[in-house]
């Protein structure tokens, strides 16, 4: 199964896009929709990009850096240490993707407080 991973951007009037990390002008493009199940297993286990699906299309995001990165650690840190004081069964996971709502769409978030216990049917 082949999905285009679509970094879209606006540039002196003209739409560009970013395919896989080449450049190209783009005129019009047809796209499947994705599914949030077919999203998990394209998803690649090694990779510099992140990305989302942002209602059936997935999107290539930057990594957090700088003082974004710093204040996430900070958040984790501090959420670590409450969890910790107060023996809560939840966990901060390294990275996750969760399913929006609607199942249209799955977020790759900074921060997210998980419950270990919740998760017996997850994909990966």
């Amino acid at each position: 199964m082949l999905f285009w991973v679509i970094n879209v951007w606006q540039q002196e009037s003209e739409r560009t896009l970013s395919i896989w990390g080449e450049t190209a002008t783009m005129i019009q493009a047809l796209q499947k929709e994705v599914t949030f199940d077919e999203f998990i297993p394209w998803y690649p286990e090694n990779t510099e990009h992140r990305y989302e699906l942002h209602d059936g299309v997935i999107a290539q995001m930057p990594k957090p850096k700088g003082n974004h990165s710093k204040l996430a650690g900070f958040i984790i840190a501090e959420l670590n240490s409450l969890l910790r004081q107060y023996k809560l069964p939840f966990f901060i996971p390294r990275e996750c993707i969760y399913k929006s709502v609607d199942g249209k769409s799955g977020y790759e978030p900074e921060v997210i407080v998980l419950d270990e216990a919740a998760l017996v049917n997850e994909l990966r």
